[in-house]
Formats: C-alpha cells, sequence, structure tokens
C-alpha cells in the first residue's frame, strides 16, 4: 500500500511540473492581454509574463500580444481574439503544438525544429497542420487563412484543401474551403492593415527579398521522393525544388503491379485506402483500354 501511495505521488507530481513549465512568454503587447492559466485567476499581462501549457492568451480590442515560445516560435495575436494553448512539448526529438483560435486574428512564424513535428491549429471547425510555416489567419464567419512560406493541410466539413509555396490563400466557412487563389504582397499588406497586425514584424524587407530569391524566374518545379517505412510501405514526400518546403505526404503499399494510397488498421498492417482502391481500379481499366487498342491496331496491320 505504501509503495502504491509513493508512486502515486510521483506521478501526480511529474505531471503536475510539467503542466507548470514555462513553455514561452509574452515579449511585447499593447493595450490589454490577460492570460488564464487553469485553477488560477485571470491576470493582466506584463512584458515576460510566462506561458504554460493549457494558457488562455485573451487580448482586447485595439490590443495585441506577441508571443514566443521556447522552440523560437512567435505568434502575433490580434485584437478580440482568444488563443488556447492546448498541447506543447519541446524536446530533441518532438515539436508538438495544438492550438485553438477562438475568433479573431492570429500570424504564426515558426520553423521545423525537431525529426517529429505535429504542429496543428484548431480554427472553429477546421484543422490546420503546418510544416516550417509563416502564415496568418483570421477566424469568424468568414474566415481566411494566408500562407506566406511553407505548407499547410486545412481539413474539415468532408473538405481538405493543401497549399505550398507563397502568398497562397483559402476563404472557408461553414459551407466549405474555396479553391486556393494567388494574392499579391500588397493584398498580404493589406490584410495586415485591416486586422490590426504588424507586417513589419511578422514579413517585412527580410520576406520581400526571400520572396524575390525563390520565385526569380517563377519556376516551383516539384520533385518526388520515396522512403520505405516498411516491407512493402513506402511514404511518398512531394516538395517544391527550389524551397524544399512539403506539398503532400501520401503513404502507399505495393499491390499487385504497382504502389497505390494506404490507410493503417488498429493492428498496424496496412491496407488500401477507397483513394488507392479507387486508382487502382482506374489502371485496371486503363490498362484494359490500352490492351484493346493495341488489339485493333495489330488486327489494322
Amino acid at each position: 500500500m505504501k509503495i502504491f501511495l509513493v508512486c502515486f505521488l510521483w506521478i501526480l507530481f511529474f505531471f503536475n511540473s510539467f503542466a507548470s513549465a514555462d513553455i514561452g512568454e509574452i515579449y511585447d503587447f499593447n493595450g490589454q492581454v490577460q492570460v488564464k492559466t487553469d485553477g488560477l485567476d485571470q491576470i493582466s499581462a506584463e512584458i515576460g509574463t510566462s506561458l504554460r501549457f493549457g494558457d488562455k492568451v485573451k487580448v482586447r480590442r485595439d490590443s495585441i500580444a506577441h508571443l514566443e515560445m521556447v522552440d523560437t516560435t512567435k505568434f502575433q495575436v490580434g485584437p478580440k481574439t482568444t488563443l488556447i494553448l492546448d498541447e506543447f512539448v519541446f524536446d530533441k526529438e518532438n515539436q508538438i503544438l495544438t492550438a485553438q483560435i477562438i475568433d479573431g486574428v492570429i500570424a504564426y512564424d515558426g520553423e521545423e525544429m525537431a525529426v517529429n513535428s505535429q504542429r496543428k491549429f484548431l480554427l472553429d471547425s477546421y484543422t490546420v497542420t503546418i510544416r516550417g510555416t509563416k502564415f496568418a489567419a483570421k477566424v469568424g464567419k468568414a474566415s481566411q487563412i494566408i500562407l506566406f512560406k511553407g505548407s499547410l493541410k486545412i481539413e474539415g466539413n468532408g473538405q481538405e484543401r493543401y497549399l505550398a509555396g507563397p502568398l497562397l490563400s483559402v476563404s472557408f466557412d461553414g459551407s466549405g474551403i474555396t479553391d486556393p487563389i494567388e494574392i499579391t504582397l500588397e493584398d498580404a499588406y493589406q490584410f495586415f492593415q485591416d486586422n490590426s497586425l504588424d507586417y513589419d514584424r511578422h514579413l517585412g524587407g527580410e520576406y520581400t527579398k526571400w520572396l524575390a530569391r525563390v520565385s526569380k524566374g517563377g519556376n516551383w518545379n516539384f520533385a518526388t521522393e520515396r522512403t520505405t517505412i516498411a516491407e512493402g510501405v513506402i511514404l511518398e514526400t512531394v516538395r517544391f525544388k527550389k524551397t524544399g518546403d512539403i506539398i503532400k505526404e501520401t503513404v502507399k503499399i505495393k499491390y499487385r503491379d504497382n504502389y497505390y494510397p494506404a490507410i493503417q488498421k488498429p493492428d498496424g498492417t496496412w491496407e488500401l485506402s477507397p483513394e488507392g482502391s479507387a486508382k487502382y481500379e482506374q489502371n485496371q481499366i486503363q490498362s484494359q483500354q490500352d490492351s484493346s487498342s493495341e488489339q485493333s491496331y495489330a488486327g489494322e496491320c
């Protein structure tokens, strides 16, 4: 009984210590900003106010908060915005973030810093998964996200869209997600102005130089890499050649004559996904048509 009690207290101490560890801070702000930690009273933010797992950051009207996390990623949290830091882990092997945006606007700048990088944002009924990404988003009745660097996937309401490459934008609401469109730097500047975000701090001259360098000549060709993760199973990664930014990743399994998209079963094995099955059927039909065409051509000869 004593051993059980000691173990229980040790586990309780471990998790309390983990939850109370600093994961970032408010390094600058203007106006009224409050931080609410679970089990504690809401406090008014000051420069240097620590942030912890589970914290809720509330930014009032005509205000803005600038956050920096321990993995060096930065947030701008705009007026009338609530940000909840649901999950955060950062060490040599992991970079994990889950954050909720409850109405309002944010700008995020974060490089991929670990092998296992899983960062996602919950925007109303949509989930945005990012890789090495600089973006800004407005959440409300008519929501919008703009990608400046890296790549992201937005999914929800049975839809998903991939964005890869600079100055791409989608809008989304209860009816679904629009197709991506290209915007200009002037459009981006206007977005920051309209939503009271700091354009120069998030983008500015350095971003303009980077954009000119990678888009010189307008060549955004992509390359496909295949990595074996198990016997007969590969991870197919499509990247832009110039920046290395990931466009899409798909797990595929070898099925008869080729590799097709797959899903993992509860027992850890893999099987064709609905997309994989559809592509296999398409290939079979195409093969039959090609075979018929060859026979017809041979008959004519």
